[in-house]
Order: structure tokens, then C-alpha cells, then sequence
């Protein structure tokens, strides 16, 4: 096996010398790079490798989960406000085309969910909706419906439904 491919294990100096060049690459100040560091000594002791990876990457997964969330809440927020302000400048017509093109858009997002369901792998699903959550949002309603038609277990959705 050549050296690209074998597992990298270090010790815990090794990977706080990581740290400190990602501190540096990043230009983290003395102050929080000690800070840091001293928590990043103080989880060494409080948790095995496989925990301290466990709810490390939960934490950071986390972060991405609330971000996401928040930044569907604003875009939700400006898309409501730019159709009421299109809505008031164009009249019924412009309504009608508008909602005429969102059906066409939620239609082809079913589309590619379904397209999904039916060339994805079994152990690959959870990751490709994870990814079609983020990309191309789909209401709970819909999803359920593709779910039963395709019948899929809803339990395989538990964790991209935390993500939504």
C-alpha cells in the first residue's frame, strides 16, 4: 500500500502542530489561538478519537444545518416581498404568469426528486437528498407523495428532515 493510501494516525502534539498552522493560515490572534488550543488539550482528555470526531463533525454539521435554515427564512422573506411588489406592478396578468412559471419550476423539482429515488443507490440516498434539500427545496407535502410512490421509507428522511 503506498503512503497517499495508508490511514494518517497522530498523536495528540502532531495534531495540535496542525492546528496551530491552520490558526497561523487563518490569522487567528495569540489570544484565541491559546484559547483554543487549551480547549482543543482539554477535549483530548474528555473524549476517545472516535467520540471527539463524532461530536465534533455533529457540532459542525450543526452549524451549516442553522445556517441554512436562517438563510431559507430570509430568501423566503425577500421572495414573498419581490412577488407582492411584482404582484402590485403587474397586475392580475403578471400574477397569473407567475404563478404559472412557479408551477413549472416545482414540477421540474419533482422531477429531478423522483429521477433520485429511482437511479440512486439505496446506501447513497440520504447524501443525494441532503444535497437536493439544500439545492432544490421541496415542501413536505410533495416529498411525502413522491415517497409513497416510490415507497420509500420515510425513516430514510429523519436526518435531511433536521437539515430542512
Amino acid at each position: 500500500m503506498n503512503d497517499s493510501k495508508k490511514p494518517r494516525l497522530m498523536n495528540n502534539r502532531q495534531a495540535a502542530g496542525y492546528f496551530l498552522l491552520a490558526a497561523k493560515n487563518a490569522k487567528l490572534s495569540r489570544g484565541l489561538t491559546e484559547e483554543l488550543l487549551k480547549e482543543m488539550y482539554y477535549c483530548f482528555d474528555g473524549f476517545t478519537e472516535e467520540k471527539g470526531e463524532e461530536k465534533g463533525f455533529k457540532w459542525y454539521n450543526s452549524l451549516f444545518t442553522e445556517f441554512e435554515k436562517t438563510l431559507n427564512d430570509s430568501r423566503k422573506e425577500i421572495v414573498q416581498e419581490a412577488k407582492r411588489k411584482k404582484d402590485e406592478q403587474f397586475g392580475t396578468l403578471g400574477k397569473l404568469a407567475r404563478e404559472h412559471f412557479e408551477q413549472k419550476e416545482k414540477d421540474s423539482t419533482i422531477r429531478i426528486y423522483k429521477q433520485a429515488f429511482l437511479e440512486t443507490p439505496p446506501e447513497n440516498l440520504k447524501v443525494v437528498l441532503e444535497i437536493l434539500f439544500v439545492n432544490y427545496p421541496l415542501s413536505e407535502e410533495d416529498l411525502n407523495n413522491i415517497l409513497k410512490e416510490h415507497n420509500i421509507d420515510e425513516k430514510i428522511l429523519d436526518r435531511v428532515r433536521k437539515k430542512k
